[in-house]
């Protein structure tokens, strides 16, 4: 009886020691972010390549003069130009780590490694027209743990050029 008493007590104390462990936590990005830019447009494409807070605002600037702000947030998401007014300057917040500028012909693609990415950072890539000289899309990925990988494709096609994205998190 008090050997099982014992072994109980033993049960009892490692699960409370466990439970003082942190579930769930974040995975931490320790090797750089591979991200993949393919320009699949008819046109060639510059994709500019940072990395902000999820909570800092990027600076959208439109034909009409209207200025709004982004913030990226966590998951994959796209905010598209419109066609009617289109993006024509964005400023990414002064707290961005600024990755690079990469101007692609069609059909071309490269391979980036992006570092330092944090859990509440976001990879943010703007995708330009070089010819139109309006942005299409702003991509953004942020996984809240490591980013495996990321692929953005810009695409010809459909009434307006359209932007795509893969992603892989690890949690």
């Amino acid at each position: 009886m008090v050997r099982w008493l014992a072994i109980g007590l033993i049960v009892i104390i490692g699960l409370v020691g466990c439970a003082a462990v942190p579930f769930g936590e974040p995975t931490a990005q320790k090797k750089p972010a591979p991200v993949m830019l393919v320009n699949n447009a008819s046109q060639p494409e510059t994709f500019t390549v940072g990395v902000v807070e999820e909570s800092a605002n990027l600076t959208v600037h439109r034909q009409d003069g209207d200025i709004a702000n982004y913030a990226p947030g966590p998951g994959s998401t796209t905010i598209y130009t419109t066609s009617n007014n289109k993006f024509v300057k964005i400023e990414f917040p002064e707290s961005a780590t600024l990755h690079g500028e990469y101007t692609l012909q069609p059909g071309e693609e490269k391979l980036i490694n992006v570092s330092g990415v944090a859990p509440d950072e976001a990879i943010v890539v703007l995708v330009y027209d070089e010819e139109d000289g309006t942005y299409r899309a702003i991509k953004s990925l942020s996984c809240g743990g490591a980013i495996l990988g990321y692929r953005v494709t810009s695409q010809a096609g459909g009434p307006d050029d359209w932007t795509m994205s893969t992603h892989s998190c690890s949690h």
